[in-house]
């Protein structure tokens, strides 16, 4: 099973984080030109040096879950391939026998999933918050000194800027203010980005669902886990 990298739950969380702030804009001068900006704050999260934090300590916490639904999920397909196999010499009690460990260890392995994708879901969107505020006053800040107007966030699929030049970006700037002023421990010295974009680990979906074994008996239970809902890791 390849290893799934969560997504950060931006959107509730930037919601929180971002409260409180452009309540009072600077409005210009009637004869003053309007100074506009853009900041992808998803990425700037992520490739923030605490965020690059957040995402490791993520990771290693939700790693033992993730490789136990791992093994779960190989012991499920153990079964269906015995029960596959011995269907027409098992007798009638020793199926159902079978068939029975096959639906309890499926309903074990999709509760265990989702909880596991809960817990994940919202360890993202604390860690998301608290980077999230910190990083507002570092815009607001920024803003005010060299004198934006406003400034648009293109990170979310809403965003109503269809195009815009590269020199009215934001983002690497307050990337660099923000880890200058608020270095993250133990951060990477390398300067690799991220896998992708997606900050956080989430211990992954089942690799493949389990077959349906051949001539199941009609008692028999489902024995598809099914796949943890999928995370909102953001396209940059």
């Amino acid at each position: 099973m390849k290893k799934q990298l969560f997504a950060f739950t931006l959107a509730a969380a930037l919601t929180v984080a971002t409260a409180g702030y452009g309540q009072s804009p600077f409005v210009p001068a009637p004869t003053a030109a309007v100074r506009i900006g853009l900041i992808n704050i998803q990425r700037a999260i992520i490739e923030s040096n605490e965020g690059r934090v957040a995402i490791e300590r993520l990771q290693k916490q939700f790693a033992p879950r993730q490789t136990d639904l791992q093994t779960r999920q190989a012991e499920i397909e153990k079964l269906q391939k015995q029960l596959r196999e011995q269907e027409k010499t098992l007798s009638d009690e020793a199926r159902a026998s079978l068939v029975s460990q096959i639906g309890t260890k499926t309903k074990d392995l999709n509760r265990a999933s989702e909880d596991a994708t809960n817990d994940a879901q919202q360890a993202e969107a604390q860690a998301v918050n608290e980077i999230g505020q910190k990083m507002m006053k570092v815009l607001d800040e920024y803003a005010r000194k060299y004198g934006y107007h406003v400034v648009f966030d293109v990170g979310s699929p809403q965003s109503p800027v269809l195009w815009a030049s590269a020199s009215v970006d934001l983002t690497d700037d307050i990337i660099k203010l923000y880890n200058s002023t608020e270095p993250a421990a133990g951060a990477a010295t390398s300067g690799a980005a991220p896998p992708a974009a997606k900050p956080a680990a989430r211990p992954a979906a089942p690799a493949a669902k389990p077959a349906a074994p051949a001539a199941k008996p009609a008692s028999e239970p489902a024995a598809k886990p099914a796949t943890p809902p999928a995370a909102k890791k953001p396209g940059q």
